[in-house]
């Protein structure tokens, strides 16, 4: 038996993924494992990126801020 409601619902999946203007980060946190530890990457839509790594302490900046901001990048790509 097929259920109608379950593809229009995968149907319209397909469609929001084409339409990234819907969507808008406020906020999320990452564990990463680096080569050094596991590092937190934190985003804050007033504060923007952080990272628990001593580069960014001083820096403001560092490879995992960089690593995330690459891959939400490139999910625009799908």
């Amino acid at each position: 038996m097929e259920d109608k409601e379950l593809k229009r619902k995968i149907e319209k999946s397909k469609k929001y993924c084409n339409e990234l203007e819907r969507y808008k980060i406020k906020d999320f946190k990452v564990e990463m494992n680096s080569e050094h530890g596991i590092r937190t990457i934190k985003y804050d839509n007033e504060k923007g990126y952080t990272c628990t790594c001593d580069f960014y302490k001083t820096r403001h900046t560092c490879s995992h801020i960089m690593a995330i901001q690459n891959i939400l990048k490139n999910l625009n790509r799908f």
